[in-house]
């Protein structure tokens, strides 16, 4: 900055043309030169001062890099899609899945890249992180609208879009400026419907799998109990490892994910004791009683269904309000096991 002898400060042809040239460039190389980009917003508060002796009003300032950055987010998210290809695969006759997979990349180079703003560029906008943010909520309001039609032509029952709000929801929950913004909410309305209709259909899944499996069911042993008994509790496990890894970040909502599998996981082991509850009392029924009775490898996989289930009853432990789901549950497998004692006893003792 120089001065003229009236006192007025003016910037040399030489500094004007470096400072067009460089607020023309669509990005700086991230940390090269050292401290360019804060030398530059140093540089636009002297080229906007009319006077030596007169400040510029801040929000003039903020104007200017608000635009800036507001043109930036665009320039940024072209050059994102451009580089993953992102038009090319919008025709009728890319899949779904494909859809999908292609804004998982689209979301991978756009985490990629709000990561090394904030690594390279956030110190030089220590004074206007607000905008920084602003511009990272216009940067994801362009990659919405991607994602809407991706989402759009996903079948009503298709879940492939799961990974893709994982991968969304870990980086914004991350971020200070972006949890619970503008974007953060709208993906959290938009796929907490498809997560209760996943935990839906995943409960008709599961009862008609218990209902069908043990209809057929073989009773040799499985693991810790039969084949029925250890596909149901294998799904349950999955569903729970599913919406752990959800990461819920809605409190309310998160409670009632919870709520909701403990009481599930409650009934299906319901359902399984009581079918194998119901089988373990006509077999017996058809054993005649003897002295010298012999219990079948049937019935004693029968038991360890009972005793595996009560291990897992013991897991979902819980007592909030009227949620008694552990008590109740342990007591009426405790009265099985005691019942299938007193059955054995006396096919024995008779």
């Amino acid at each position: 900055l120089i001065f003229r002898p009236d006192g007025v400060g003016t910037v040399t042809l030489e500094e004007k043309e470096k400072f067009q040239d460089v607020k023309e460039r669509y990005c700086f190389p991230f940390g090269r030169p050292e401290g360019a980009l804060k030398g530059t917003l140093s540089l636009l508060e002297r080229v906007l001062m009319k006077d030596v002796v007169s400040p510029v009003p801040p929000e003039e300032v903020r104007n200017v890099i608000r635009k800036c950055l507001q043109d930036a987010a665009l320039v940024n998210y072209t050059r994102i899609c451009n580089e993953a290809k992102l038009e090319q695969h919008m025709g009728m006759d890319v899949s779904p899945q494909q859809r999908i997979e292609d804004m998982m990349r689209v979301t991978e180079f756009c985490i990629d890249l709000l990561r090394e703003n904030e690594e390279h560029h956030g110190d030089a906008f220590t004074w206007f992180s607000d905008l920084l943010a602003d511009h990272s909520e216009i940067f994801w309001s362009l990659y919405s609208v991607d994602l809407d039609a991706a989402l759009n032509v996903q079948p009503p029952d298709s879940w492939d879009s799961f990974p893709l709000f994982q991968l969304l929801n870990d980086f914004l929950s991350n971020n200070s400026h972006l949890k619970n913004g503008i974007f953060h909410t709208k993906l959290i309305q938009q796929f907490s419907t498809k997560v209760v209709r996943y935990v839906d259909l995943m409960e008709q899944s599961i009862v008609q799998s218990i209902e069908r499996g043990f209809a057929r069911e073989r009773w040799e042993v499985h693991k810790d109990g039969c084949a029925t008994s250890e596909d149901t509790y294998w799904k349950l496990d999955a569903l729970q490892i599913f919406i752990h890894d959800l990461n819920w970040p809605e409190e309310e909502f998160s409670k009632y994910l919870q709520i909701r599998m403990k009481a599930l996981t409650s009934e299906m082991i319901n359902k399984c004791t009581n079918c194998t509850y119901q089988c373990f009392d006509s077999y017996m029924q058809r054993a005649r009683k003897s002295t010298d009775y012999i219990l079948p490898s049937e019935v004693c996989v029968m038991i360890n269904v009972i005793f595996s289930s009560k291990s897992r009853a013991a897991k979902i432990a819980i007592d909030s309000g009227e949620y008694k789901y552990h008590s109740k549950l342990d007591e009426t497998l405790d009265t099985m096991l005691k019942d299938m004692e007193t059955c054995i006893e006396d096919k024995v003792q008779s």
